[in-house]
């Protein structure tokens, strides 16, 4: 992501999910069956696009990988149906592929592809090029 793309507002909801997930992870990168993840803070969020249903933001972990943080927010007759999902990949990973990630609820499904600068690898065909950062569906 280039340099004048403006860090985002992050969103209370995902601000407060976010602080959650990283208490959370950490404790359970203690745990003998996930011993490899500590958990990381994220930083530097940069809101890549927003939709009617969903905002997608690019982030960086203290290990300095890309993460994508897709928000699916809830329909209007189902306002507790919503969710939140992270995915984190090192950067020669993310370079090379991009970063998916797919959360689902009873009413919604969203899918987003999270794009280096000049991306020139597969896109998944299922999804739609929103912008230069982002496939989508």
């Amino acid at each position: 992501m280039n340099e004048e793309q403006a860090q985002a507002d992050i969103p209370t909801h995902v601000a407060s999910f976010i602080n959650d997930f990283s208490a959370t992870v950490t404790n359970v990168g203690q745990d003998s069956d996930h011993p490899g993840y500590q958990g990381q803070g994220l930083t530097n969020f940069t809101l890549i696009d927003a939709a009617e249903n969903f905002n997608v933001f690019a982030a960086r972990d203290d290990d300095d990988n890309w993460c994508v943080v897709l928000d699916n927010t809830p329909l209007a007759d189902h306002p507790d149906d919503w969710a939140i999902g992270i995915s984190c990949a090192p950067s020669e990973d993310f370079a090379a592929h991009g970063l998916r990630l797919q959360i689902d609820t009873p009413t919604l499904t969203h899918t987003a592809q999270l794009l280096p600068d000049d991306f020139t690898g597969e896109i998944d065909p299922d999804l739609e090029r929103i912008n230069d950062h982002l496939a989508a569906q």
